[in-house]
């Protein structure tokens, strides 16, 4: 009995031939592109928040 074989017994399902799952959310590429965003965004909007308010 090969490797594959055995782990077909063991677990109910063929690992070569089943379907990849989804990557998680935090892979996907527009998930990225809003991390980057709100790096961007974000402290600029508290940086012209605070020197809106400062005193010059």
């Amino acid at each position: 009995m090969k490797p594959s074989d055995s782990s077909v017994e063991i677990s109910g399902t063929d690992c070569q031939t089943d379907g990849v799952e989804a990557a998680p959310v935090s892979v996907d590429w527009w998930m990225g592109l809003l991390v980057l965003v709100a790096w961007s965004v974000v402290p600029l909007a508290v940086g012209f928040s605070r020197f809106g308010t400062a005193d010059l």
